[in-house]
């Protein structure tokens, strides 16, 4: 879903992932990063 996902935005996995990271810590509690990632993937697809 992610490799899917990071072609839809036509950017390359790494580069979707730093932005989701990036988005993650601004969150007083941020969660892990796993999680993180699949939140977004839940409300993105």
């Amino acid at each position: 879903m992610l490799k899917d996902a990071a072609e839809a935005e036509d950017v390359p996995i790494n580069a979707l992932v730093a932005r989701i990271d990036a988005e993650r810590i601004k969150s007083p509690t941020p969660p892990g990063l796993a999680s993180a990632i699949r939140v977004w993937l839940v409300f993105n697809s």
